[in-house]
């Protein structure tokens, strides 16, 4: 689409108009777009993977928010958070396949993060009653986790990485979860699972860079993804 649009524009740039079929195919593809916007399910091909995912048109979205009862405008997700979703709820459904699900607990990033803020609140709550622009400022500093796991009485955060972070990101998330963590005197490890071993590498080499900044940072893990069910299902005894 963006291509025959950069085919008409340079046609009408230099007083010409661009072929026929180049405007009509334009047409229809404008067309197909608007109606997508529409659709209560749309699906999606996943650059690089070839996979086909199934997610919410906006209008799917729209009356969800309204069963929730949420004001805020419905938008749609971008490729990247789209793969990265997808990455993160395939962890989820590899340990529902592999263990019984009594034996299990899956937090999202909603109550992940909701997990934090209730520790901090009760750490400075009268600090935060005095001075609420102090609290929305450190709620912006908490770190958002993907996902909090439980297995047993062990619990850890997890971390989805699909590749497209730059390194002084990711540096930055490992240091923000050690300042949180540390603030609530949290230990629970993070585990780590992206996309492939080159990249898992990757991440190993940064958290050893981050790590020696501090005494006693916690444990973060690292696994190509489909390599970190086995230590999930089994932390009581790996951890």
């Amino acid at each position: 689409m963006k291509r025959l649009k950069k085919e008409i524009d340079e046609a009408r740039a230099n007083r010409r108009e661009a072929a026929a079929e180049i405007r009509e195919e334009y047409q229809r593809l404008c067309v197909k777009h608007e109606q997508q916007k529409d659709e209560w399910i749309k699906i999606d091909t996943l650059a690089g993977s070839g996979k086909s995912v199934y997610r919410l048109g906006i209008q799917g979205f729209t009356y969800v928010y309204q069963v929730m009862h949420r004001t805020n405008k419905p938008q749609e997700l971008g490729e990247g958070q789209i793969s990265h979703h997808v990455g993160l709820l395939e962890i989820f459904i590899r340990l529902v396949r592999r263990y019984r699900t009594e034996e299990i607990q899956w937090f999202g990033t909603w109550e992940a993060t909701d997990f934090l803020f209730r520790n901090l609140e009760h750490l400075y709550r009268h600090e935060w009653e005095k001075d609420s622009q102090r609290a929305r400022n450190e709620r912006k500093e908490v770190i958002r986790p993907d996902a909090r796991f439980f297995s047993g009485p062990n619990a850890c955060w997890i971390e989805y990485d699909n590749g497209t972070e730059w390194t002084r990101q990711l540096e930055d998330k490992m240091k923000e979860y050690v300042a949180t963590l540390a603030r609530i005197e949290n230990q629970d490890p993070i585990v780590w699972v992206t996309v492939n071993e080159f990249r898992k590498k990757k991440l190993e080499q940064i958290w050893e860079y981050v790590r020696q900044d501090y005494k006693n940072p916690p444990k973060m893990y690292f696994f190509k993804a489909g390599e970190e069910t086995d230590f999930l299902g089994n932390m009581a005894v790996l951890i």
